[in-house]
């Protein structure tokens, strides 16, 4: 019987980007204790972290993925895991599927963005307007292998991690977020949104 352990050995076998544990912990948690109804997942990579929300929840998930291997590894393993029922797997730039899941005017409790690194601050807006009063939005990798803290990142990097600081920023002062920014993994942001409107 597959499970999510074998799942995880692939992951790290195969070196995809998977979750760390403390991060992953720490999402884990804002799950149970949320207990989403509905779940928007940017990246879905091969449904590791997907599928462990779901494990851990009554939720159905909406999961995005660009990478055409990568998604078809992770529908095979949504369906290897039987949870293949509550999960609606996109393939294509996140920014697209962002527009069209907003355009059905879907609301989500719970929103894991853990895609570009570089794009987060330009999906920023359009998901917090997606996400229902008192629901939670989780950042991965939002220190950027500590660089986002240091005063000389690689240069290879600059770009993304100016990108990183303007996204840490923004959640850290919008007035209709409650954000802490966790330094555990690659770094963590939870932000809970306590008032409805624009900017």
């Amino acid at each position: 019987m597959f499970d999510i352990n074998e799942l995880k050995k692939f992951g790290l076998d195969q070196k995809y980007p998977i979750i760390k544990d403390d991060s992953l912990n720490k999402l884990l948690d804002v799950v149970r204790t949320l207990n989403p109804k509905r779940i928007l997942e940017i990246g879905t990579a091969i449904g590791y972290s997907g599928s462990l929300m779901l494990l851990n929840s009554n939720a159905s998930l909406d999961t995005v993925e660009i990478n055409k291997e990568s998604f078809e590894k992770a529908t095979k393993n949504f369906k290897d895991l039987g949870l293949e029922q509550r999960v609606r797997l996109h393939l294509g730039d996140a920014s697209d599927v962002i527009n069209s899941l907003k355009d059905e005017g879907v609301k989500y409790d719970l929103i894991f963005l853990d895609g570009a690194k570089g794009q987060y601050i330009k999906y920023l807006e359009r998901l917090i307007d997606m996400l229902e009063l008192n629901g939670v939005l989780v950042a991965d990798n939002v220190l950027f292998r500590g660089y986002v803290r240091s005063d000389n990142p690689p240069k290879r990097y600059k770009t993304l991690v100016n990108n990183l600081r303007k996204f840490n920023d923004a959640i850290l002062k919008d007035e209709r977020l409650d954000t802490a920014i966790l330094d555990i993994g690659d770094g963590v942001s939870i932000s809970k949104k306590i008032k409805e409107g624009k900017l």
